[in-house]
């Protein structure tokens, strides 16, 4: 039973970071069908205050190690946006931090070298490796 549900969890997981995009679409409608049931979705509940952030690096991690790139590049505006951050607050630096520690993941400035994501402006292009 721990088997299986086990191997639900990382198929689950697995097809939302692949097709993150589509599966967000459909929570929207979701949550109008509900709306209309008089019901309330919590999204607190289906995840932690930052777990999109660890959802990125982990997907890096994974295109990097079983994908055959080499590295992930975004633009720090572009990651911050996608999660729905305009600022770079102290708990999201933190928290970015502890997820380049946790996947083993080096950043640097695209055409330059390795930066604290601390003092990176918001306008530069970041790439991601995987640490050996």
């Amino acid at each position: 039973d721990n088997k299986r549900k086990f191997l639900l969890d990382i198929y689950q997981w697995s097809h939302y970071i692949l097709d993150k995009d589509a599966i967000d679409k459909e929570l929207v409608a979701i949550q109008r069908d509900l709306k209309h049931s008089d019901r309330t979705l919590q999204l607190d509940q289906l995840s932690g205050y930052f777990s999109d952030f660890d959802i990125f690096f982990k997907s890096c991690r994974i295109k990097i190690l079983y994908g055959g790139i080499k590295f992930v590049c975004i633009g720090f505006r572009e990651l911050l946006n996608k999660y729905g951050y305009k600022r770079k607050s102290p708990l999201i630096l933190q928290y970015i931090k502890h997820c380049l520690i946790f996947y083993h993941l080096e950043v640097t400035i695209y055409g330059r070298g390795s930066c604290d994501i601390e003092t990176v402006d918001l306008d530069e292009i970041l790439m991601f490796r995987v640490i050996s």
